[in-house]
């Protein structure tokens, strides 16, 4: 079985690299080639620098847009460059028995090599584009853009893969469908249950892009006159805001670069407590990795995060008009309680999200459309 990987518009593997996600995001596939022998063919959209990734798996081609035709500075001519070279290279991808995206915003290439290639299409998205487009106040262009896009992928497509149900719930009231929603939890490669590691005693960790999604400014601010500390993984353009802001408010912050895959879950390993201040989300990978590395989540109460966090059961919930010093300070004081908490985190990834659970659905779904 062969399948195409059509990669986020203008994303490429030379980026993941970057990024420190390579390592995660290839997991998947390096996985179904064990397990499955499959094919994979990456369109990325980055340039000859993407060959040299051809190391990561045998049964892996790497095709790169901007390898078979020069980048423009201007998306849209990019976009449409990219067409051109899928239908220049058709012959080439015709062994190939269904596509894939790996996001959203790679769903008109998609499309287009289901009408040229005449296979199935699964358009997978980690999270509603159209949605946060609107809780982000994007431009009426963008959301309107993203109402189109998601609109003819679900409409188009065989297959249309959600991370979780409140988004499979938010397309079937906002847009016409054709009940071929799937509903796939991120997965976690394996729960660290047995780790030992010493842990600090008054330090939390959070991740996420510095922006104001992630409304680190808020968290800043309930931590002062506290000695918790607050370490961030993270870049984006907020960085030097929040930290003067934490110099001004008194809290102890420390910002830090993102490491690689394997390194982040040592990483997590160290710090009692993982706290995510974000308005809202997807499925956060970050909360699920936390929770296999050993750590007690607290995240900001809204519904996504409501589908993973049983309140008390495990991990906790936190609205805006609550005293979170307090929180936080009771469970790093209490490691009975903090246990009981990262125990029954376990027992929830163990039962919803585990990488070999993942994979059979995956798998499954292939050979239903093939």
């Amino acid at each position: 079985m062969n399948i195409i990987i059509v990669f986020t518009f203008d994303v490429s593997l030379e980026s993941w690299e970057k990024d420190k996600i390579l390592n995660r995001e290839v997991l998947l596939y390096k996985k179904l080639r064990e397990n499955f022998d499959l094919n994979f063919t990456f369109l990325t959209f980055g340039n000859e620098k993407d060959d040299k990734y051809q190391y990561l798996f045998d049964g892996l081609q790497i095709i790169p847009i901007y390898k078979h035709a020069k980048k423009s500075r201007y998306k849209i001519i990019n976009f449409f460059k990219s067409l051109a070279v899928c239908f220049r290279l058709r012959k080439k991808l015709l062994k190939n028995n269904l596509i894939k995206t790996n996001q959203l915003t790679g769903a008109i290439v998609g499309i287009f090599l289901k009408l040229v290639l005449k296979v199935p299409l699964i358009v997978r998205t980690g999270y509603n584009n159209y949605d946060f487009a609107r809780y982000e106040k994007k431009s009426s262009k963008i959301i309107y853009f993203y109402y189109f896009l998601t609109q003819i992928s679900l409409l188009v497509s065989d297959s249309y893969v959600v991370s979780s149900s409140i988004d499979k719930k938010s397309l079937e009231n906002k847009f016409k469908t054709k009940g071929n929603i799937h509903i796939f939890p991120n997965w976690i490669e394996k729960i660290n249950n047995s780790s030992k590691s010493i842990r600090y005693s008054n330090k939390i960790l959070s991740i996420g892009r510095l922006e104001k999604q992630k409304d680190y400014s808020e968290l800043i601010a309930k931590l002062v006159d506290s000695d918790i500390e607050l370490d961030i993984i993270g870049e984006g353009s907020l960085k030097k805001r929040l930290i003067n802001l934490s110099h001004n408010l008194g809290v102890k912050l420390q910002i830090l670069r993102k490491v690689d895959f394997d390194k982040l879950n040592l990483i997590y390993q160290k710090y009692p407590i993982f706290i995510s201040s974000s308005i809202f989300e997807g499925n956060p990978k970050v909360v699920l990795e936390a929770m296999a590395n050993g750590c007690m989540v607290i995240v900001k109460n809204n519904i996504n995060n409501q589908e993973i966090i049983k309140n008390g059961f495990n991990g906790i919930l936190y609205s805006e008009d609550e005293d979170l010093v307090k929180i936080i300070n009771l469970y790093l004081n209490d490691k009975d309680k903090r246990s009981k908490l990262v125990e029954n985190g376990y027992k929830y990834l163990s039962m919803n999200n585990k990488l070999e659970n993942y994979c059979q659905k995956e798998f499954d779904l292939y050979t239903k459309l093939i």
